[in-house]
């Protein structure tokens, strides 16, 4: 009985975390002809991707979550896709 409860206490701290994206900043370091330290900002449903070394904005985004997932979609950048 207590491995039920944990499981759904667990179920619904972690499905609460991709609600909890607006307004937090994430950093990550993507490969782009070497590595390149980045800080993801989430807006209200905007996300900028910035470069660590001198602020500059890599690419603006538009994104949707649910539970499982995150989808961004680009709006404007420096990549070409």
């Amino acid at each position: 009985m207590k491995n039920i409860i944990a499981f759904i206490i667990a179920t619904f701290v972690f499905s609460g975390a991709f609600a909890q994206l607006k307004n937090t900043k994430w950093s990550a370091t993507l490969q782009i002809n070497g590595s390149i330290n980045t800080i993801f900002d989430f807006k209200k449903d905007t996300a900028l991707v910035y470069m660590v070394g001198d602020g500059s904005m890599i690419e603006r985004m538009t994104y949707t979550s649910t539970d499982t997932s995150i989808t961004l979609t680009k709006i404007d950048g420096q990549s070409p896709c």
